[in-house]
């Protein structure tokens, strides 16, 4: 008999973001290309009740449901707000810098519509994750090494409707200068922000490299526990090349 689940190792994915689906089980999304056991370049869905055994892969969005000028397509997120489902996720395209994009649905598996780009546009950025303080919402991001040579996370606030970013509402939390282990000075990235509160206490996991050119999972907490704060780099999560950390609370 065919078994018609899989070990959670034998998955290949990238960027993974889990979340519960209020039934009991899990949802895992990520990326993956056709380069690997799977058909075609899109987002991908997984599901789980245990969190070891999962179903096989559905395509959620393909490379193609993007646009014909899609180039890349990497690290979506997904959150439930107001009775909508929204998914950011960093898009490259032929005419355009690279950035984060939100999309929404009615439901959390179907098809998503773009809503807008939520980096700046005259930024190459990337890898956006959503953070709600006060009932205002902050798009945290990188802003690409390649462009400014030492990469930063930043954070810009959405609009009341919900529909594109406030002007001039850009704040630099820390840059990958920050990173206090094994420093690679001539590799200054800054990838895969997300936010995590705790205790009133606001962290932010972030990822490098380091002098070895392997990937870390590092974490940042703010002085005040607000998005504006001076934030302090703490004791690194990650150091045996593991990257593009999320944290999310089982049942």
């Amino acid at each position: 008999m065919e078994n018609n689940f899989l070990s959670l190792e034998s998955i290949a994915i990238r960027d993974p973001f889990i979340i519960k689906d209020n039934e009991g089980g899990y949802v895992m999304f990520g990326t993956t290309t056709k380069h690997t056991i799977y058909d075609s370049d899109g987002v991908y869905y997984y599901t789980s009740l245990d969190l070891k055994n999962w179903s096989k892969p559905k395509l959620l969005m393909s490379k193609n449901d993007f646009g014909a000028k899609c180039k890349d397509f990497w690290s979506p997120e997904f959150y439930f707000i107001d009775g909508i489902f929204y998914m950011i996720i960093t898009l490259t395209f032929s005419k355009n810098k690279r950035g984060s994009y939100l999309y929404k649905s009615t439901s959390l598996l179907d098809k998503y519509e773009l809503v807008c780009r939520v980096t700046p546009e005259n930024e190459m950025s990337l890898h956006a994750t959503m953070y709600e303080e006060c009932g205002e919402y902050y798009i945290v991001y990188s802003h690409e090494w390649k462009e400014i040579g030492v990469g930063e996370i930043n954070a810009v606030k959405m609009n009341k409707n919900f529909d594109g970013i406030e002007i001039d509402s850009k704040i630099k939390l820390f840059d990958a200068g920050a990173n206090n282990y094994k420093k690679n000075s001539s590799l200054m990235v800054t990838d895969a922000p997300f936010c995590y509160k705790k205790n009133n206490e606001l962290y932010i996991l972030w990822s490098t490299y380091d002098k070895d050119k392997k990937y870390l999972t590092l974490m940042a907490k703010s002085s005040n526990g607000k998005i504006r704060g001076e934030y302090t780099q703490l004791a690194p999560l990650v150091v045996d090349d593991g990257g593009h950390a999320m944290i999310f609370t089982d049942y």
